[in-house]
């Protein structure tokens, strides 16, 4: 596994392609809950995902920060795989954790049919 900071430029992975299995993109700044989502890392979920299909590549795209609701749509829609979901949606205290499941996988199929 390989992990990149909302910052990290993608071209960091460029020696790496042939030993990694799992990227993982974070999506917010490292740090604590609650932060907004950092729009760039959309653009670098695609482009990752390109470079993967393009090269046929065996790796897998998780994400993890303000993995909510709506962003985990947005982020399935990107081509991330696996997602780490925290207070933003599965464990809201608003809703109970099988609804946040529910409502989790809904919304990334959502984006994967889109």
């Amino acid at each position: 596994m390989c992990c990149l900071k909302s910052r990290t430029p993608l071209g960091v992975l460029d020696y790496l392609w042939d030993v990694v299995d799992v990227v993982l993109v974070m999506t917010v700044n490292p740090g604590f809950a609650g932060q907004k989502l950092v729009d760039s890392t959309l653009k670098k979920i695609r482009d990752l995902k390109k470079i993967i299909r393009d090269n046929k590549l065996n790796i897998k795209i998780e994400v993890d920060g303000n993995v909510s609701f709506e962003n985990a749509t947005k982020m399935a829609n990107a081509g991330a795989d696996i997602f780490v979901a925290g207070t933003s949606s599965i464990f809201n205290q608003n809703i109970s954790l099988e609804e946040g499941i529910k409502k989790l996988r809904k919304a990334i199929m959502m984006g994967l049919n889109s």
